[in-house]
């Protein structure tokens, strides 16, 4: 078999079937790094692959020119499919034992980038520049600019990553005990990160009985074009990404209250035995949720509409009828003047906190 056998080969017959869980772009990369095999080598049988061979791909790979980051990511593609038909170990179980001797060369040194973050005072222009959004606009009475504005909170308070944050469900939120509750695609784990006022406020603008709480972002080519747009009428220059805005949050909790709480809080493993298994770190995480600095232009959620508890977007609408003035509760009958009964109305029919303004407009 090894004499005839290619990496490509080797690749689709023993480890293909096993990355049927992970993410489109993980296997694009592996089928990248066999594209750069193929193109930059003789592309010799699996049998006759040796470190030199490994390291010349290496060289080869890196003179194209590519970054040091993007040459290591080719190579450990190449290391996994090695490891998988190598001869089997305690170091590697699940080895195939199609080859004797799995081949080997050094990672390039990379050199350390500093993450993009974003100041207070951009998030300021980027939440001032919500105001423009025209997408999504599938989402009934919610404003795009208040989808926006909810979805960049988010994003710095909780910091998931942006599939994450697209698919957060209704469920996933519990007001009452002031918890957001996700599992992180790219790691499996369950995330139960806390639920900061300024966050509920926020979230309350843009609910609603759908089972997502941001829907109509699934559109990944309007979403982005979107997102320039805002990034444009904010005069941010510099690139920034909804990923930098998980880093603004990592570095915006480890600046107030350490690495391990920011840790928490994106979902990152914790090393040592204390932290991980004595430790809980829910309190620090809630009260540094609470206590984590935010810009002014976020607080201006609570001057745009009148804050409620959080059970208001729970109401049953079948469990109320109304009718002319009466207004009848799970069977029990009440008389309502004229304008309590149009502001009753319209809480209970909107399924969702209203506005000071539109109140107003009711009575």
């Amino acid at each position: 078999m090894t004499a005839t056998l290619t990496l490509r080969e080797a690749f689709q017959q023993f480890l293909l079937h096993d990355l049927s869980a992970v993410q489109p772009s993980t296997i694009r990369a592996y089928r990248c790094a066999l594209d750069d095999w193929e193109h930059l080598t003789s592309n010799p049988p699996i049998g006759r692959i040796r470190n030199a061979d490994l390291s010349r791909f290496r060289t080869a790979v890196l003179e194209q020119p590519r970054q040091p980051a993007t040459v290591n990511s080719k190579i450990r593609c190449l290391r996994v499919i090695f490891r998988r038909i190598g001869p089997p170990d305690s170091a590697n179980p699940l080895g195939e034992g199609v080859i004797a001797r799995i081949p080997y060369c050094k990672l390039l040194p990379e050199p350390r980038r500093i993450p993009r973050t974003a100041s207070l005072e951009e998030l300021d222009r980027i939440y001032a520049a919500c105001e423009i959004a025209t997408w999504p606009n599938c989402c009934g009475d919610i404003p795009p600019s208040e989808w926006w504005r909810a979805f960049v909170v988010c994003l710095y308070n909780i910091g998931p990553r942006r599939r994450d944050l697209q698919e957060l469900k209704t469920s996933g939120v519990n007001f009452d005990a002031e918890t957001v509750r996700y599992v992180a695609r790219k790691t499996k784990k369950i995330q139960i990160v806390p639920l900061s006022r300024i966050v509920a406020a926020h979230l309350q603008a843009v609910w609603s009985e759908r089972d997502l709480i941001f829907p109509g972002g699934t559109n990944k080519k309007s979403l982005y074009r979107q997102w320039k747009a805002i990034r444009e009428v904010a005069s941010i220059t510099e690139r920034l990404t909804f990923h930098d805005l998980r880093r603004t949050c990592g570095t915006a909790y480890a600046n107030a209250t350490g690495l391990d709480v920011a840790s928490a809080i994106l979902g990152h493993s914790i090393s040592g035995v204390t932290a991980q298994f004595y430790v809980d770190p829910t309190e620090r995480m809630r009260r540094a949720a609470n206590e984590l600095a935010q810009p002014q232009a976020f607080r201006s959620i609570f001057e745009r509409q009148a804050y409620t508890p959080p059970q208001a977007a729970k109401v049953r609408r079948a469990d109320w009828q109304f009718n002319c003035r009466n207004v009848t509760y799970r069977g029990h009958q009440f008389r309502l003047g004229q304008k309590p009964l149009a502001v009753l109305t319209m809480l209970v029919t909107a399924g969702r906190p209203v506005s000071s303004d539109a109140l107003r407009k009711a009575v």
